[in-house]
């Protein structure tokens, strides 16, 4: 079983997440961003700042990893504006406090 689980992985973080990705990339390049609505935050970007935040940091998935996000600059920035939202870094100071 766990060598599947370590093959599913590497097919997932090598092949499978980096192509859904690219998808992902194209459709925020062509929203203007910095968000997938434009100037608006919305539950979309919520959404992948948890998943692409947690391959990023290596805590998604077990084994996923932050290469699966290689060319992929825009989800990596969408990560970090959303970070950075005033609503959200405030949510994340009182879930770490």
């Amino acid at each position: 079983m766990i060598v599947q689980v370590s093959a599913l992985g590497r097919r997932l973080n090598d092949s499978i997440l980096p192509k859904r990705f690219a998808q992902l990339e194209r459709e925020l390049q062509a929203s203007g961003g910095p968000y997938f609505c434009g100037d608006v935050l919305t539950i979309v970007d919520l959404n992948l700042y948890v998943v692409c935040g947690g391959v990023l940091d290596g805590t998604w998935c077990g084994g996923i990893g932050p290469e699966a996000l290689k060319g992929c600059p825009g989800l990596v920035e969408l990560v970090r504006c959303v970070d950075q939202h005033p609503r959200v870094a405030d949510w994340n100071r009182l879930a770490n406090s």
